[in-house]
């Protein structure tokens, strides 16, 4: 196997998109309810870089071609020694070591940076579900990662909401465009502080700020 695997520029639309493609038909094979990548988003990551994160992406090159991508996220306030990978392999090309010389490559900056754990997501089919690929999950296990929390991704029909009358007496919706008004951004903060608190964490270290 002959794999060049080159970080990503961001000033590079070839590798941008060449990334997206990867892994778009990566989550289209693996979870084929979500919604395409969009990818104006997936390449704002890259281009437009958080205050709280620092993401570094490559992308491997199989042959020549594009054949899987990894992410590698950092945070930079606080929970330092972990970070968060997401490793995409296309399809045709998977069975044939790609995922795993990047998540070697992932560890190896990953530990240069000082981070002592690493997580990431797989996918599995729940009982009764729709099936999945076993693949992420297989994989992971191999590299010698455990489980540490489980999530049931639940649907909520919106369409068939009444914005309008909201069913908790005493509370009321409120929604915007683009930037969240100024009179919000302080309860905003609250919320997702609490959201993070709260939520269960399973096995997974996290501070919370």
């Amino acid at each position: 196997m002959d794999l060049d695997v080159r970080p990503v520029d961001p000033d590079d639309e070839a590798a941008l998109g060449a990334r997206h493609a990867v892994a778009a038909a990566a989550t289209a094979h693996d979870v084929p309810d979500f919604p395409p990548l969009c990818p104006v988003r997936f390449a704002g990551q890259l281009r437009v870089p958080g205050r709280s994160h620092s993401r570094r992406s490559w992308l491997g090159y199989l042959d020549g071609e594009p054949a899987g991508v990894l992410d590698l996220l950092l945070p930079m306030r606080d929970n330092l020694g972990s970070g968060h990978l997401e490793v995409y392999v296309a399809p045709a090309h998977r069975r044939r070591g790609v995922g795993r010389v990047l998540y070697t490559l992932a560890i190896d900056a990953a530990r240069r940076d000082g981070r002592v754990r690493l997580t990431s997501e797989t996918v599995s089919a729940p009982p009764a579900g729709a099936p999945r690929d076993p693949a992420g999950a297989a994989f992971a296990r191999a590299m010698g990662a455990g489980e540490a929390l489980v999530e049931v991704r639940r649907r909520l029909h919106v369409t068939t909401a009444d914005l309008d009358a909201p069913a908790t007496p005493g509370y009321s919706v409120v929604y915007w465009h683009d930037v969240a008004p100024d009179d919000h951004l302080a309860d905003l903060a609250r919320l997702d502080r609490s959201l993070e608190a709260d939520a269960p964490h399973g096995d997974l270290v996290v501070e919370v700020p």
